[in-house]
């Protein structure tokens, strides 16, 4: 009798252990999805001189919390910028009908200006984090994206271009 009790236990606490996984598993939400587009560019060679081109990415950059600006080293580093995702979504359904939802998204950029023959070089390098959802559709964390989105950082080269062609604004 006692073996059977002992064994009943055993099944039981396999049981519960095993339940406890696969909930928890089914909470977090589903791996996101990413809409396919063409890869744009982060950099742009400015055939101008360094401080007019480091006065346009500090004009370009002006509504951004700052992390990190340092003209001699030719280093911006933004804080979080928060938004919705242009690519990133997941997929569900309600009652029977396809939905997808974009999800929440924050990026930050990481912009350097290195002086070279014939200008200065500008790389915007984006670091993105997207939403984690709970099965309820709620806020869970934020995860790291392997391949950030392009169209940010191209968007950013497209505005410093911008305030060098805008020079008496500088």
């Amino acid at each position: 009798m006692k073996h059977a009790v002992k064994k009943w236990i055993r099944s039981s606490a396999c049981l519960f252990a095993l339940f406890t996984v696969s909930t928890f598993v089914a909470c977090s939400s589903a791996p996101y999805k990413t809409q396919k587009y063409a890869s744009l560019s982060n950099t742009k060679v400015f055939e101008e001189d360094y401080e007019m081109v480091w006065k346009a990415i500090l004009a370009a950059v002006s509504e951004i919390k700052l992390d990190e600006e340092d003209s001699e080293s030719g280093r911006i580093r933004t804080d979080w910028i928060y938004s919705t995702s242009n690519d990133k979504y997941l997929e569900y359904s309600v009652n029977g009908f396809p939905r997808k939802r974009y999800l929440q998204t924050r990026y930050k950029f990481l912009i350097t200006a290195e002086k070279q023959l014939g200008g200065v070089k500008v790389t915007v390098i984006p670091e993105e984090e997207v939403e984690r959802l709970k099965s309820d559709g709620s806020f869970e964390s934020w995860v790291r994206v392997s391949e950030p989105e392009t169209i940010r950082a191209n968007e950013m080269v497209g505005q410093i271009n911008q305030k060098i062609l805008a020079r008496p604004n500088l």
